[in-house]
């Protein structure tokens, strides 16, 4: 079993849980607003919850977005409503599963390394999201939980961090918490802006330089770091959609109408046009590729890097997508560990 067919079961028993509808009615009820009459303004609560969804964080997003409802509120020259006390109860608690879901795999990284808050995708509310020692989840399960935790322990990113020779650690600590997130930040926007059919060139001259003064241990430690912390991204990007849908969006050779793939120091990935079903990646979300003409006859799972409408003159309207496909360990950035390896 493998990091990816952990987090599938959980979400097998997600779509058919108690919880499931709750969540989901929570998150459509937070979404909804009344019916619109001549004259009237759209329901304020609109802009709060387009910030949520761009905060690309889940359930997180929106109570990150209700908390600087003031700030967003300025911007737009309105009042933005607070969650009701329910909602805000029901998203604290399904962000508490996933922050201790994280949190046991975070704790995999050699507890002599101070790099443990670079992987904490969930920074704030500390004080109402902290989980104790004890703590049980209320939607999601433990079990399921566990054996994530465990295949994440395998994670080949973990694996490297757990070669490096103790003596180094010391050099590693030097880096500060802050410096290292924008340097991994800094990293991932120069991938992503290269687009999944390129990568950035300027990553060879890096690796180069590194190699030449056999210093490759920080770029190694960093690259490895970006890959465990798009997993867990991965991991919750996938638990959530579970809750909000009862399938991936499916690109296969019913929906696309050409494409090209691509592979490189980054990873793999693949430029579509498609046409528009009921289901339609945005940016951000995971879907399922399936084309028989690969060597794989199942569907593999990608993470929407670009999602553009057009209309064509022989199709009508149209998507254009870039989508870069995960591993096993469930890391679109998968390539970047073997780039350091390999000469370039």
């Amino acid at each position: 079993m493998t990091i990816q067919s952990s987090v599938y079961n959980l979400t097998k028993e997600i779509l058919n849980s108690e919880s499931k509808p709750i969540v989901k009615t929570t998150i459509n009820e937070i979404e909804s607003f009344p019916e619109l009459k001549i004259g009237k303004k759209i329901d304020s609560k609109i802009h709060r919850n387009q910030s949520a969804r761009q905060a690309k964080l889940q359930f997180y997003g929106y109570l990150l977005a209700n908390y600087k409802r003031k700030e967003i509120g300025k911007k737009f020259g309105r009042e933005i409503p607070s969650l009701s006390e329910e909602h805000k109860e029901i998203l604290i608690n399904i962000c508490k599963d996933m922050i201790y879901l994280n949190q046991k795999c975070i704790n995999h990284l050699p507890g002599n390394l101070i790099h443990h808050p670079v992987l904490n995708l969930y920074t704030e509310f500390e004080d109402i999201l902290s989980i104790s020692k004890n703590y049980k989840p209320v939607y999601l399960n433990e079990q399921a939980i566990d054996e994530i935790s465990l295949k994440f322990k395998k994670h080949d990113s973990l694996s490297l961090i757990g070669k490096i020779q103790a003596r180094e650690y010391k050099e590693l600590n030097k880096i500060e918490v802050d410096r290292l997130k924008y340097t991994m930040q800094d990293f991932e926007n120069r991938i992503i802006r290269a687009g999944v059919n390129h990568y950035p060139k300027d990553f060879e001259t890096l690796i180069e330089d590194f190699r030449k003064r056999s210093a490759l241990t920080p770029i190694k430690y960093i690259f490895s770091l970006i890959g465990l912390k798009a997993t867990l991204n991965n991991i919750n990007q996938l638990i959530y959609q579970a809750f909000l849908k009862e399938s991936l969006p499916l690109y296969n050779e019913d929906s696309i109408i050409n494409y090209s793939k691509h592979s490189h120091f980054i990873g793999e990935g693949y430029v579509l046009k498609a046409i528009p079903g009921d289901l339609q990646g945005e940016v951000g979300e995971l879907v399922h590729i399936l084309l028989t003409n690969e060597e794989e006859v199942k569907p593999q799972l990608g993470r929407v890097e670009k999602f553009e409408r057009s209309n064509s003159q022989d199709f009508g309207s149209v998507t254009d997508l870039s989508i870069r496909m995960l591993d096993k360990n469930m890391n679109q950035y998968h390539g970047l560990l073997k780039g350091v390896e390999r000469k370039l």
